[in-house]
C-alpha cells in the first residue's frame, strides 16, 4: 500500500473500527482508494459514528462513473440515511440509487440542467413550480392538481393517473380540468402557456412523487424532457422507501 499519509488514514479508518463487516473492507484496495478520493466527505462525519462510514460504503458499491460518484459525495443523502435507518434500511437505499438515472449535464447534485430543470440534493428534479393553482369545483377557491390517495399507490402507472384523473375531475372546476378515461394525462387550463391548445388547455402527465405518495400534474412537455429523466415514487414503493424522502412544498 502506498505510503502515502491519507491512505494510511483511510486504511486507519477501517482498522480502528469495531465492526468486524468494515475491517475486513481495509484489505480491498477498490474501496481504500474510494475512500481515499472521498476523504474530505468521510472526515466531515467520521467523528459521528460507523453508521456514516456503512452508508457511504452502499453507494460507494454502485460505480465509479461521474453519474455515481456525486450519490457517496452528498453529505445530506448520508445523513439522512443514517437518521432514517431504523425505518429504512440501507440496503433498500442502495437499491433505489442503483436505479438512478442520472442527466448528461448534471454530474452533481443539486443542479440545473441546460433546459433550466431544477434537480434537488437527493437526485429529483423538482416540479413543485410547475404544478400551478386552477379553480375548484366551486369555481371560486384555488388548489393544484396534486393528489395522495388515502390508501396509498399502487405503482401501477396507469391505474395511479387513473385514480388522479378521477379524484381531479371531482375537485376542480370543469372548465379548467379535463381528461379523458384510461389516459396517464390529463388537461389543465393555461392559456398564457406556450404550449397551450387552441382552447387554452394544456398537456399535462400525473409523475410518482419521490415521497412514494404523492401524485402531482407536470406538464408534459417538462415531464417528458430529454434532460428531465428520474426515478421516483414508483421505485421508492418497490424498494421499501415510502416517506424517506419529503413530501412536495408547494411555495408558489
Amino acid at each position: 500500500m502506498s505510503t502515502d499519509l491519507n491512505r494510511v488514514d483511510a486504511w486507519k479508518y477501517f482498522y480502528e473500527t469495531t465492526d468486524e463487516a468494515l475491517k475486513r473492507q481495509r484489505l480491498d484496495e477498490d474501496i481504500l482508494q474510494k475512500l481515499f478520493d472521498d476523504l474530505p466527505t468521510i472526515r466531515s462525519f467520521l467523528d459521528e459514528g460507523v453508521d456514516r462510514v456503512r452508508a457511504w460504503e452502499k453507494l460507494a458499491s454502485l460505480g465509479d462513473t461521474p453519474a455515481r460518484i456525486w450519490m457517496r459525495r452528498q453529505t445530506q443523502l448520508l445523513e439522512r440515511m443514517v437518521a432514517k435507518k431504523s425505518q429504512f434500511p440501507m440496503e433498500n437505499l442502495k437499491k433505489y440509487y442503483n436505479r438512478h438515472r442520472s442527466n448528461g449535464d448534471i454530474n452533481t447534485y443539486p443542479g440545473t440542467s441546460t433546459t433550466g430543470q431544477y434537480y434537488d440534493e437527493f437526485g429529483h428534479p423538482d416540479f413543485t413550480q410547475s404544478v400551478k393553482k386552477i379553480r375548484k369545483s366551486n369555481g371560486t377557491d384555488l388548489g393544484r392538481a396534486s393528489y395522495e390517495p388515502q390508501n396509498g399507490i399502487t405503482g401501477n402507472r396507469t391505474t395511479d393517473a387513473g385514480n388522479a384523473n378521477v379524484w381531479a375531475s371531482q375537485n376542480f372546476h370543469p372548465d379548467d380540468f379535463k381528461y379523458t378515461p384510461g389516459s396517464n394525462e390529463c388537461k389543465i387550463k393555461d392559456p398564457t402557456s406556450l404550449y397551450a391548445d387552441s382552447e387554452g388547455f394544456v398537456t399535462h402527465t400525473w409523475q410518482h412523487h419521490q415521497d412514494g405518495k404523492t401524485m402531482m400534474a407536470v406538464p408534459s412537455h417538462i415531464h417528458s424532457s430529454s434532460n428531465a429523466s428520474h426515478i421516483g415514487g414508483v421505485q421508492a414503493k418497490e424498494e421499501g422507501i415510502i416517506g424517506f424522502f419529503d413530501s412536495p412544498n408547494y411555495t408558489n
